[in-house]
């Protein structure tokens, strides 16, 4: 903000490649060291030009394709951002491109840009009429249209002419929204148990549902937990085809509590199965090693489980993951994170947060019911600082070189994540990077 309260900001721009269209002809230009003598613009490849989206000086653009039968003006005015010569390029291969951005339907014509877009969907391209080569008739494609469609909502109009039947519009979209396809339907999912339409409408009920209750709506994740939920239910032989079970009111939580039973039941099982696995964890579990950690002090307490027994009943009571994901057992395997419990000092017996800690002290995570953390954790945020500060201090050499090798596996790792682009997918955090929430939750000794 500057003397007189205006704000201001500085910007800038860097221009590294042009392209030169003339008569249908593209001339690309490469601003940069020249054969190591000097900086200027010179002729390049179509190759060396960046493939994110580029921006074209719109002032003279129908002038420039005035005498030319490209599409290119359609498709920039309709948001597409393509690079020019890219364009004209797939658009010379791809007739199916100029047609579709000449007939409106200019989502499709940006669909099949895509590589992978044009490569699986069902065409004819010796056909003579833009319906016949998309494969559908007259009727469809007034409807494809009408509502500016892309190749998911091409793909359901051939999977309805194929099945001589008319689906919803509504349903079209759902489905689209949700990233589900014609093969989907084959698959072991709702499908089985539910029509096409009885599926949709179930999937925009529970987007509604979640969005009054504050939590992310995606409707491909609703899609994920769902199958997830059904493929659970085949596994503990539950009555499928009973809609009261099938569609529950609250997919969240009856997904969640589907977990906790298939875990209670298998736990025995896999208990020991992890016993067997991570022998060095199990060890010092039951060496009573981590009970140095433990901690005490008015309303709160730290404690350390005995057993890997121990930790699946952590995770079924508090509905998270701890026990059923090996990369806790295998960070304990090696010393780089154990696993405590936070409990309320009156209750030391009732489960209520998991922590996740380095050997130094650090808090990687800190969980309650549904591996979520609540306000009820802000009042216990004081005693935390006030442990790691207590554990500072009776760290012995051991422990110091084991916390510094902690602490590079953990940057390592979220190092990796970022690159992986990993998402969370359930909870009051879905939808975000899963790097950016350990670091959020992540919690150094001072």
């Amino acid at each position: 903000m500057n003397a007189l309260g205006v704000n201001k900001c500085d910007f800038w721009e860097s221009e590294t490649h042009r392209q030169i269209v003339s008569a249908g002809v593209v001339e690309v230009y490469e601003y940069g060291e020249y054969k190591r003598r000097k900086m200027c613009w010179h002729e390049t490849d179509l190759y060396c030009v960046p493939s994110d989206g580029s921006m074209v000086y719109a002032r003279n653009l129908s002038n420039v394709f005035r005498h030319s039968r490209t599409s290119y003006p359609i498709a920039v005015k309709s948001g597409c951002v393509e690079d020019i010569g890219r364009y004209l390029k797939k658009e010379k291969e791809r007739p199916l491109i100029e047609m579709c951005m000449k007939a409106g339907l200019t989502m499709l014509g940006r669909y099949f840009l895509n590589d992978w877009g044009y490569k699986n969907t069902e065409k004819n391209i010796n056909a003579h009429e833009l319906g016949k080569m998309l494969c559908i008739d007259k009727g469809r494609l007034k409807r494809l249209k009408d509502i500016n469609g892309d190749g998911k909502i091409l793909r359901w109009l051939q999977e309805e002419k194929r099945n001589n039947t008319v689906y919803q519009d509504e349903d079209i979209m759902t489905l689209c929204e949700a990233d589900i396809y014609p093969e989907d339907t084959k698959r072991k999912n709702p499908f089985q148990y539910l029509s096409m339409h009885k599926v949709c409408n179930y999937l925009r009920k529970q987007q509604e549902y979640r969005r009054l209750l504050g939590r992310k709506e995606n409707m491909c994740y609703l899609w994920s937990d769902w199958c997830d939920y059904v493929d659970m239910m085949q596994k503990m032989k539950m009555d499928c085809t009973v809609e009261l079970l099938l569609k529950p009111k609250d997919l969240t939580v009856a997904h969640n509590e589907l977990v906790a039973r298939i875990s209670l039941k298998d736990s025995v099982k896999e208990i020991r199965e992890k016993e067997k696995k991570f022998k060095n964890a199990k060890k010092l579990l039951e060496s009573g090693e981590l009970k140095k950690y433990e901690y005490s002090d008015g309303r709160y307490c730290i404690v350390s489980p005995g057993s890997i027994k121990d930790i699946f009943e952590e995770g079924i009571v508090l509905k998270h993951c701890i026990h059923t994901c090996d990369i806790y057992f295998q960070r304990m395997d090696i010393r780089e994170t154990y696993l405590l419990f936070l409990r309320r000092t009156d209750k030391p017996d009732v489960p209520w947060y998991t922590l996740e800690i380095e050997p130094g002290g650090n808090i990687r995570q800190k969980k309650s019911v549904l591996n979520e953390a609540y306000k009820d954790l802000d009042d216990a945020m004081p005693f935390l600082k006030k442990w790691q500060q207590w554990v500072k201090k009776n760290l012995s050499a051991k422990d110091k070189k084991l916390a510094e090798k902690s602490d590079k596996a953990r940057k390592d790792g979220y190092k990796q994540l970022r690159e992986e682009k990993k998402l969370i997918w359930h909870g009051r955090l879905q939808g975000t990077l899963l790097a950016d929430a350990l670091e959020n939750d992540f919690m150094e000794v001072v």
